[in-house]
């Protein structure tokens, strides 16, 4: 089983080595000050680990070696020796087992992170909250946590991405107006539940995309959407959710709502531990035949209540 399927097989190793010197670097940073180049490496590396950039093997040699020149700058060697450790090995996440699964959700979800805030990254620099959890989320990977443990961590993830999103600024204000309308109703018994819907999920099940008054949509396969009912972006649907939960007065758990969510890339893992960590529920799953991880995700399925289509 390979941690990291990618559609060019000669990039293979290269990434792996990139994901176990980035692992290595963020032990490294529990034991010294972090600095804005150590987060700046940090942050690019895992860039180019997510699986939709897809660069050429030569792009990961110079990255490789940056990362190598900044850990031994921030006393590398001493730190491992100090600590009794070894450095990181790939092969932990191989096994075909749920800790396994669960490391390779969080580095996915990680390098996507890093990967779709590139645009904001200077702001993503400069907070705190997330970039502390770039570096805990990548040292997780590095250790025996039980799977609980990871667990819980990938549902932090989902929040850390929620700040990171919220970073950049975008304009909520059209998608707060839907939510009040939506709630409104329901409190009128217009509607009873709501359906948000993947827009690539009809391409994959093969079915026509029925737009109809209870059915949100979100993705940008959808251009002919209803401007009023399509939420475009997954930032845009967990605002919505947040702004639907507000407006009824009640906890995410127990709005009367149903997620259809598309599997595609491993960047999509992202937005479905966001989604997770808000407390939604009701989420069923659509997997592409591309989606990478397609061998271990059951084991993410079983673990977080996931439903199929």
């Amino acid at each position: 089983m390979c941690a990291f399927p990618l559609k060019k097989a000669a990039d293979s190793a290269l990434r792996e080595r990139l994901a176990g010197e980035l692992i290595n670097l963020s032990c490294v940073a529990l034991s010294v000050t972090c600095d804005k180049t150590m987060t700046e490496t940090l942050l690019e590396g895992l860039a180019i680990l997510d699986d939709n950039t897809v660069p050429e093997s030569a792009s990961f040699v110079p990255k490789i070696n940056r990362i190598v020149k900044v850990r031994n700058s921030h006393g590398y060697t001493c730190f491992f020796q100090s600590h009794d450790i070894e450095p990181f090995d790939v092969d932990e996440f191989k096994q075909n087992d749920e800790s396994s699964a669960l490391k390779t959700l969080i580095l996915s979800a990680l390098s996507a992170m890093a990967s779709c805030s590139a645009p904001w990254r200077k702001k993503v620099i400069t907070d705190a909250e997330v970039t502390d959890f770039f570096y805990k989320g990548l040292t997780s990977l590095s250790g025996t946590l039980t799977a609980e443990n990871l667990a819980s961590i990938a549902l932090e993830l989902g929040l850390a991405n929620l700040r990171c999103m919220e970073l950049a600024d975008f304009d909520i204000q059209g998608v707060y107006e839907t939510a009040v309308s939506f709630a409104e109703k329901i409190q009128n018994e217009e509607l009873k539940n709501i359906t948000i819907r993947g827009g690539c999920c009809a391409e994959k099940l093969s079915l026509p995309v029925i737009f109809s008054a209870d059915t949100l949509t979100f993705g940008c396969s959808l251009e002919n959407a209803p401007a009023e009912t399509h939420l475009g972006s997954g930032f845009m649907v967990v605002k919505f959710i947040q702004f639907l939960a507000v407006a009824l007065k009640l906890p995410v758990s127990l709005l009367p709502l149903k997620i259809i969510y598309p599997l595609y890339a491993s960047r999509s893992l992202v937005l479905l531990l966001t989604l997770l960590s808000i407390g939604v529920k009701e989420i069923y799953v659509v997997e592409s035949p591309y989606f990478p991880q397609k061998e271990t995700f059951g084991f993410i399925k079983s673990r977080f209540g996931l439903k199929d289509v």
